[in-house]
């Protein structure tokens, strides 16, 4: 059974790929297939014999053939056949899948694996095995790259600019330096990540620094200052912070490079947020309001409130709300009464200015105010969801007349 496994993982392979192959690859309807060929949708006999109707694709003898060939006679095979890129790259990595099957069985669940356990097997996996498993997957990338070369790596138009994206106009020489860097580093980092089992220690923080270090050395030997600059802007760590935060605020190009800008300066100077001890954390969290003074600058007053509204942590959550119940409200309105609202609970709260019994008598009646903007921005069915579950306003929506601070 084991030997005609390759065969059988590439013949399905070979249907998949062979399902895109038909939607391009058209054949002349009147002459009979070849013996080697499967014809489907032959034009009838009456048809006049003008336009290419059928559709052609390798039979099952250019498969067989095709399953016995070594890797290189395989590839020209594929190009001989007519086969794009994208296609190829599905065949190849599929025989190597098949190739590598009992190694990479190794590091998979076992049939009787409990399904309640999500994380059992993951964690069950040592050290030294997900190494082990990171440099199998790193092996079968190099022998793809070898037999197809670019198309490797970037087999679809797509690719190809998704890697523009990602590192600019760049030789292919750079990216795949850029590329080996990015991956060794990060081997290291997942290696030590691994070892700390989540209990990161002092000196795991301090070689965590010295390795951003050592990479940020290598990254400058390689690129110009320039290009440097642009894969900061594209693919760092702070680029990526940026474009997660922006997600629901529509920026243009010269407001994210100059975003992007500001939080690489701020990384540089408070440090990464993923390896910081708790006093690091708290003198970044401290000198955040310094960050918030700058992006106000970059903007017109109009622009910057939007950006507050859009950029706030529970925006997310308020649109997936309204659009749950498809609700007319609007995310913006809905953030910005919340955040209104729980600025003045807070400053009631912390206030010491008034007598207690004051105080709870302004919060009751800012409770009530809330419960009817809310109620009112959300519409009924949503807002009881959004009342039941929890935010930065739940203790005032859900406050018992009287009920003290």
């Amino acid at each position: 059974m084991k030997a005609t496994t390759p065969v059988l993982l590439l013949s399905l392979a070979a249907n998949l790929a062979l399902a895109g192959l038909l939607l391009w690859r058209a054949a002349p309807a009147a002459p009979a297939p070849a013996p080697d060929g499967a014809v489907l949708n032959p034009a009838p006999a009456s048809a006049a014999p003008a336009a290419p109707t059928g559709l052609v694709g390798p039979g099952p003898q250019t498969w067989q053939r095709l399953a016995a060939a070594n890797d290189a006679e395989f590839v020209a095979g594929l190009r001989a056949e007519g086969f794009p890129p994208g296609m190829m790259l599905v065949l190849v990595n599929q025989r190597l899948l098949a190739r590598h099957a009992d190694a990479l069985g190794k590091f998979r669940a076992p049939a009787d694996y409990d399904y309640w356990r999500k994380n059992a097997y993951e964690d069950a996996l040592s050290p030294e095995d997900r190494a082990a498993r990171r440099a199998l997957s790193r092996q079968i990338a190099d022998e793809r790259r070898q037999l197809l070369g670019d198309d490797a790596d970037l087999a679809t138009q797509y690719e190809r600019a998704n890697r523009e994206r990602l590192y600019g106009d760049l030789p292919v020489e750079k990216v795949d330096q850029l590329t080996a860097i990015n991956r060794d580093y990060s081997e290291i980092t997942a290696l030590l990540r691994d070892r700390a089992r989540g209990m990161i220690l002092p000196e795991d923080r301090e070689q965590f620094a010295r390795l951003e270090q050592e990479k940020r050395a290598d990254l400058a030997r390689l690129l110009t200052p320039e290009e440097l600059r642009e894969y900061d802007l594209r693919s760092s760590p702070s680029a990526a912070a940026v474009r997660q935060q922006l997600r629901n605020f529509d920026v243009t190009e010269d407001e994210y490079r100059a975003l992007v800008g500001l939080q690489l300066a701020f990384d540089a100077t408070y440090g990464n947020r993923n390896n910081l001890g708790g006093e690091q954390e708290q003198r970044r969290t401290a000198a955040a309001a310094e960050l918030t003074a700058q992006i106000r600058a970059l903007m017109p007053p109009e622009r910057f409130a939007e950006y507050e509204i859009k950029t706030d942590p529970t925006y997310s959550r308020v649109a997936s709300l309204i659009s749950q119940f498809n609700s007319p409200a609007d995310p913006g309105a809905v953030v910005s009464a919340q955040r209104d609202l729980a600025e003045r609970f807070n400053a009631l709260r912390q206030g010491r200015t008034l007598a207690p019994a004051v105080r709870d008598a302004q919060l009751d009646v800012l409770s009530v105010e809330a419960n009817r903007r809310m109620a009112a921005a959300l519409g009924p069915e949503a807002f009881k969801i959004y009342k039941g579950t929890g935010g930065p306003i739940n203790a005032l929506l859900n406050r018992p007349a009287g009920g003290g601070p």
